[in-house]
């Protein structure tokens, strides 16, 4: 019973130091900004997605206003993905030099289309 327990404790403190490493790899950092449409009227509901290096990714949905934050982006080179059912999808190049930087809002226009 007691290798039983010893097991099970030790698996569990690699699916801990598993989950800690992760969250480390994507850092302190924030960003934020604002989804707008053509008129300059905030959108609310879309999809703001920053895809990790990992595979996998830090995302936030805009409140009715159109505004947007997210946390935990280390540094690096992202290609953020802005989305919403009835807009173009738009992709904007983000060069993150300082995990703990917080820059100027990031303002982005969506178009309606598909």
């Amino acid at each position: 019973m007691k290798r039983i327990s010893a097991a099970l404790a030790v698996a569990a403190l690699i699916g801990f130091a598993g989950e800690r490493a992760a969250a480390q790899s994507r850092g302190l950092g924030a960003l934020a900004g604002t989804v707008n449409g053509e008129g300059g009227e905030g959108i609310g509901g879309v999809l703001v997605k920053l895809p990790l290096p990992d595979g996998s990714a830090i995302e936030a949905k805009t409140d009715d206003s159109g505004k947007w934050n997210v946390n935990g982006v280390g540094k690096g080179e992202f290609h953020m993905v802005i989305y919403k059912d009835g807009f173009a999808t738009k992709t904007v190049k983000l060069i993150v030099e300082k995990e703990t930087m917080r820059p100027e809002p990031i303002k982005i226009v969506l178009k309606k289309g598909a």
